[in-house]
Formats: structure tokens, C-alpha cells, sequence
């Protein structure tokens, strides 16, 4: 009996001396492969600190933020105004005329033959307080920079209230400078359409993943009421300058790097710093067997190594690939970097899937803005020539390639006008054809010059609705 318990303890002690070096050779892997990867990003250069990627502070004269948040606030505290027939698409219930603004050129800018809607916006546009709050952004976006007071060391606790308000401010501007043109007032509808344009790129050094797409949705929205006011108001060969400076100014690459860099610093570094017992609480629903890894990493803490070093990897990557042009196989690119990420690194599986179309966006949003530069570019050719140019080499411009081929952009002359797009995300050409979602289409600017009395109608020289 002895003899069998002194075997089964010798043999138990083998496991578990085998065990202890195959964990302590595993232990000692994962610290290097880490190591590896922070070596990585030190030797590119990339920031490893949250203090590098942080906004720096700016003179409160300069700070565009602080008039936009006034300006809000100050519609904030009004209440909505009564309006006949006026009733929100939810039911819910608005609670100031700053939410009642938004909701109503939400809805016109939606559906622009909704008559009841464009009178609604026409009063609302017309209050004194809102003319007020119009003129008070016209104003804070001349200021040279934009500065929100965040904490940026909430990880994805960080509250970023002000990027619902930038999308309500940007869409009242489409509405109101799309009013303004078809109303006559060309001066004013041009003005306003480049304080759109500056207020929607003012979130361009905010290093927040949700808050550069949302520049790119604010950017389409300026750009969208810049191609519906030249259909009405052609722009003067002042305007299309300054129009082509400011879009010209938007769409450098760096922005989309340092946002993955951020990415990494405030929303990666924080989730692998957090306590392994708190992960399935703070990852939301998962189901068994992810919840189960996140509560062996409190066991077997090499397996959050692991994790730390594949999410670097493959941030890294993604981050390497933002500099770049974009390529065909950006397309699947997000796939490709996760189907070499082990399935037991589970904070890497749920993190990075946001990031896939990241770049996608941000290239479309080059192009919209290259195809309205270089249609503003042959207007102004027309001024200066008496017709459209043949070709966009006459027009000699920099940077005004397709952005997702590389090759020119398509141009084609119209009798009165111009076509003139990207083949956008799918890289397929569709003839000038804008799809029905942002998979699918091309990028394009359709542009009709009308006869001096429909400038300001709907093509029959009739007074065009106004919103």
C-alpha cells in the first residue's frame, strides 16, 4: 500500500513539475510576445502613452467649441414652438426648440416634398432665437481651433454628449442654406454652406473613432448642400475657390492614423488593464464560452498576455494599412487580420470588428470631396472659358484622383453641365450611378446648369419650395 501511494505521489509530482515548466515556458512566451509588439510600435514611432494623442489645450478665444455649446445650450432652454399639424415621427415627446429643430430638418431634408415639413422649418428657421443661434455658429466657426474638455482616461466610460448636437447643427445648416438659394439669397446660401463645411471638419482632431465617423457624416451632409445649392445658385469664381480650398484641407490620411492609434491608447490598453473578475460585466452580453475565457484570465493571466499582444498585432496592422492607398483588398481586411487571431483571445474578437470599414468611410469621404472640388474646379472653368473643360487635365488639379483606384476620376460633359464621380467602395464603375446604401454605387456629382429663370425654381420657374 505504501509502496502504490509513494508511485501515485511520485508520478503526481512529475505532473505537476511538467505542468509548472510548460506553464512557466508559456508564461515566459506570452511576456515576450507583448514585449515584441510594444517593441513594434515603439520602433514605428506610434504613440504609447495616453498623454500623446490627447488634444492639446487652446486659447479660449480660439476654442470654436465653446461658442458651438453656448449656442446649443442657449436653444436648449427654450421651449419648442407650437406648430399646426406638427407631430414627431416617434410620438416622443420634444422637450426644447433645439430638439424640435433638429427633428424638423431632419424630416425636410428627408423628404423634401413634404410641404408640411418645409413650412415647419420655414418658421423655425425664421425664430428669432434660432437666427440667433445660426449667426452665433456662422461666428464660432471662423475661430482657428475646436477643443471639447473630455476625459479621455474613461476608456468606454468616455461620454462624447456633443456629437449628437454636431449632426442636428450640420443638418439646420444643409436646411437653411438650401432655403437661402432658393429664396435668391445667393450670398448668404454660399456663406452658410462653407460654415457648414468648416463647422463639420471641426471634429478633425478629436482622436475618437465614433467622432471621426461622424465628421464623415457631417462632411457628406455640408457637401450634399453644396451640390443641391449649385443646382439652384451657381457659385461665383470667388465662391468655388474658397469652396475648393476648404475641401482641399480635409482629407489628409493622418487623421485616420492617429484615430487607430487612439483607438488602441484609450479604448485597447484600458480594456486590458481592467481586472479580469469585471470583464464579462463590462463586455456587455457574451455568450458561455466567451464569458468563460474572460473568467480563466483571472486564473491563467498568460491567456490576457496572449490577448494584449494579438489585439496589438493586429491594431497595429490596421494602423500600418490607414497610410496607405486604398487597395481591393482593404475590402476583407478586417477578416483576414482575425482569421489568424486564436479563438481564446477574446477581447481581440470583440474589439476590433468595429475598425474593418473604418477606412472604407474615411476614403469615401476623399472622394465626395474630390469629385465636388473638382466639379466646383469646372464651373469655374466655365466662368473663365465660356464652357465646361473636355477633360479634368485642363483643369490642372492636385490630389484629384480617384481615391479608391488611383486612377482620374470619370468626367463626362453634359450639354449643360457635367457628370463627374468616384467608383467608391465596390470599385466598380456603375455608369454615374448612386447606390442604394454606401456598399454599393458610385460617388457622383450630376451637374445641370439651368436657364437664368430657373435658378431659383424647380426647373419649371416656378418658385422652388423652400424649406
Amino acid at each position: 500500500m505504501k509502496k502504490r501511494t509513494a508511485s501515485i505521489l511520485k508520478w503526481v509530482g512529475i505532473v505537476v513539475v511538467v505542468l509548472g515548466f510548460a506553464y512557466g515556458a508559456m508564461d515566459f512566451a506570452s511576456r515576450r510576445a507583448l514585449k515584441r509588439e510594444y517593441d513594434a510600435l515603439r520602433a514605428e514611432g506610434r504613440p504609447m502613452e495616453l498623454r500623446e494623442i490627447v488634444p492639446p489645450a487652446i486659447p479660449n478665444d480660439d476654442n470654436a467649441a465653446l461658442v458651438y455649446n453656448a449656442a446649443v445650450q442657449m436653444l436648449q432652454a427654450e421651449p419648442p414652438v407650437k406648430l399646426d399639424g406638427y407631430a414627431t415621427p416617434s410620438g416622443r415627446v420634444i422637450g426644447n426648440l433645439f430638439e424640435q429643430l433638429g427633428d424638423v430638418v431632419s424630416t425636410v431634408l428627408g423628404s423634401p416634398t413634404n410641404t408640411v415639413a418645409a413650412e415647419h422649418a420655414a418658421r423655425l428657421l425664421d425664430h428669432p432665437r434660432v437666427v440667433e443661434f445660426l449667426a452665433t455658429i456662422e461666428r464660432g466657426s471662423e475661430r482657428a481651433g475646436y477643443r471639447q474638455e473630455l476625459d479621455y482616461t474613461q476608456g468606454a466610460g468616455l461620454l462624447l454628449p456633443h456629437l449628437s448636437d454636431n449632426r442636428a447643427v450640420s443638418r439646420t445648416l444643409s436646411a437653411l442654406a438650401r432655403r437661402q438659394a432658393a429664396a435668391g439669397k445667393t450670398d448668404a446660401a454660399w456663406r452658410t454652406v462653407r460654415t457648414g463645411i468648416r463647422f463639420a471638419d471641426s471634429l478633425r482632431d478629436e482622436p475618437i473613432l465614433i467622432s471621426q465617423l461622424v465628421r464623415v457624416s457631417q462632411l457628406a451632409i455640408a457637401v450634399n448642400a453644396l451640390q443641391a445649392v449649385a443646382e439652384v445658385a451657381p457659385p461665383s469664381v470667388d465662391d468655388c475657390a474658397k469652396l475648393e480650398m476648404l475641401l482641399a484641407s480635409i482629407e489628409s490620411r493622418e487623421t485616420l492614423v492617429r484615430t487607430f492609434d487612439a483607438e488602441r491608447l484609450l479604448l485597447g490598453e484600458w480594456g486590458f488593464r481592467q481586472p479580469a473578475s469585471v470583464l464579462p460585466g463590462l463586455v456587455g452580453d457574451v455568450d458561455g464560452y466567451s464569458k468563460y475565457l474572460l473568467t480563466l484570465r483571472f486564473v491563467l493571466p498568460l491567456l490576457g498576455r496572449r490577448d494584449h499582444a494579438a489585439y496589438l498585432h493586429v491594431i497595429h496592422g490596421y494602423t500600418r494599412n490607414a497610410a496607405e492607398s486604398y487597395a481591393p483588398e482593404d475590402v476583407g481586411i478586417g477578416d483576414q487580420m482575425l482569421k489568424e487571431v486564436p479563438r481564446y483571445c477574446i477581447l481581440t474578437q470583440m474589439l476590433l470588428p468595429a475598425l474593418s470599414a473604418s477606412k472604407a468611410k474615411f476614403t469615401s469621404m476623399i472622394a465626395q470631396a474630390r469629385v465636388t472640388r473638382a466639379g466646383l474646379a469646372a464651373i469655374r472653368f466655365k466662368h473663365e472659358h465660356g464652357a465646361f473643360p473636355s477633360d479634368l487635365q485642363a483643369l490642372k488639379l492636385a490630389n484629384a484622383d480617384d481615391p479608391f483606384t488611383s486612377k482620374p476620376l470619370i468626367y463626362r460633359t453634359t450639354d449643360r453641365g457635367f457628370t463627374i464621380y468616384s467608383v467608391d467602395v465596390n470599385l466598380v464603375d456603375d455608369g454615374g450611378t448612386k447606390g442604394k446604401d454606401s456598399k454599393s454605387g458610385d460617388e457622383v456629382w450630376r451637374y445641370e446648369e439651368r436657364n437664368p429663370a430657373e435658378q431659383t425654381a424647380g426647373g419649371d420657374g416656378k418658385p422652388a419650395p423652400q424649406p
